[in-house]
């Protein structure tokens, strides 16, 4: 008897401790709606942009899309480590089958058992840990997705601003060059001037024009893009803001460079996939410790002719194990040798990860240094030269001292140079889009 209460108190604790499995500590949880907020705080200085953005984390779908993944991998998590179904069982047992009855022998019976199957309590824990680390790449995949998402958006968003603000400068040189073509006009009537010289800034105009009937189609496609991605009518007027200043930047490359080795979502879900290939290394090494089948049963049982107790009910219990270090031991073996090599594969993948985003990061830093220093080259010295130089021309051309043809082309250095600067201005934001995502933190 006291061998039996043993027994029973042994099977009774083990299973007290793998149900205790079940309240291994929850993962951290990203808080998505503070993360919105966080991007969106980082945009109070470009308020039409802000207001897009907002629209953009509401309505994309593809972020709904992951945010289900992550719920979905929540739940995963959730349920890792609960036990398998319990199975419950009823048999006749021992019926005569010449005359069948319950109460012709003493082991004739109606028995209920319930058998649950309990893995090594190590087993429950890494179980756990594993959906763990899935549920925590789902939240890494969905950060990278994110600030991905939002550098495609800024990527057409500057570049629709870009061709609304080259549609100004184009509008700003014609009316300069009508305004310069009447007093051509009022000239070659007195014939002060040839026809060629009229003809000459007509065609200049008409160049122009056609330039600006390609942006405009442009500003249309990059305007489908931006309200395709905010799930809105491809026509719908999508507000933006001309780049007065230079948004600033970090300027420490090494400093950045350590960010993004600590913060960008897709070495730190790099991580997580190593943490899984981890434990699932550990978790296939466990394969030599034996799993737990528990079993109880009552029989109910009638009084029988010859029955040394009368008919009393009897209850069985019990508890069996698999034997995993057998002719199966070999299969272990290959198992735990296939998730080394896993491991090591997840680990050089990491490393890929981390030189192509150090690449990503030197290369877009570098291209943003480029474009601030064109940008100020441009506004300090050659847009002023270009129109001191378009201004002496003129002048000298009124009175006779240049041909029509050094106005001209003044005038298209003017224009040209206008130009250039916006599109360094816009090419500026669009690389900040880009080495905020490669870092993974908004300036």
């Amino acid at each position: 008897m006291n061998t039996v209460k043993r027994v029973a108190c042994f099977c009774f604790i083990l299973l007290l401790i793998s149900l205790s499995t079940l309240a291994t500590a929850k993962p951290i949880e990203v808080s998505l709606n503070k993360i919105s907020a966080q991007i969106l705080e980082k945009h109070d200085n470009q308020p039409k942009l802000k207001s897009v953005l907002n629209l953009l984390l509401a309505r994309n779908p593809e972020i709904q899309s992951l945010l289900y993944k992550i719920k979905a991998a929540k739940n995963h998590s959730s349920q890792a480590v609960w036990l398998d179904d319990p199975k419950i069982g009823v048999e006749a047992m021992n019926i005569p089958t010449g005359n069948p009855s319950l109460s012709r022998t003493p082991m004739s019976g109606i028995q209920l058992s319930v058998k649950q199957k309990v893995p090594f309590p190590s087993k429950l824990v890494t179980k756990k840990r594993i959906a763990q680390a899935k549920y925590n790449q789902a939240q890494e995949q969905y950060l990278e997705q994110l600030n991905q998402l939002v550098a495609k958006f800024k990527q057409s968003y500057f570049e629709y601003a870009y061709t609304q603000e080259a549609l100004w400068i184009h509008v700003k040189n014609k009316k300069r060059l009508q305004s310069l073509k009447r007093v051509l006009e009022a000239k070659y009537t007195t014939g002060e001037i040839p026809l060629q010289d009229l003809l000459k800034i007509k065609v200049a105009i008409g160049q122009i024009e056609n330039s600006v009937i390609t942006l405009r189609q442009l500003a249309k496609t990059h305007q489908a893009r931006l309200n395709t991605l905010l799930v809105q009518d491809v026509n719908s007027k999508v507000p933006y803001s001309t780049v007065k200043r230079l948004n600033s930047y970090p300027k420490n490359l090494d400093s950045l460079m350590e960010k993004a080795k600590t913060q960008r979502p897709w070495i730190q879900k790099a991580d997580f996939e190593i943490t899984e290939k981890e434990k699932q290394a550990s978790l296939d090494k466990q394969a030599f410790l034996p799993d737990f089948d528990f079993m109880g049963s009552y029989r109910f049982r009638s009084a029988a002719t010859g029955d040394p107790v009368n008919g009393e009910n009897f209850i069985s219990g019990g508890v069996s194990i698999n034997l995993p270090f057998l002719w199966s031991a070999p299969k272990h073996a290959h198992k735990i040798a296939e998730s080394k090599h896993k491991l090591r594969s997840k680990k050089n993948e990491k490393q890929a990860v981390v030189q192509e985003v150090t690449y990503q990061v030197t290369q877009f830093y570098h291209e943003l240094n480029q474009f601030e220093q064109q940008v100020r080259i441009m506004q300090n010295q050659i847009i002023p030269s270009s129109q001191s130089s378009f201004n002496s021309s003129k002048s000298s051309y009124e009175v006779g001292s240049v041909d029509f043809l050094d106005v001209i082309t003044a005038q298209n250095s003017l224009f040209t140079h206008e130009l250039n600067l916006a599109r360094y201005k816009y090419d500026f934001e669009k690389k900040r889009a880009l080495l905020e995502m490669s870092v993974g933190e908004y300036f």
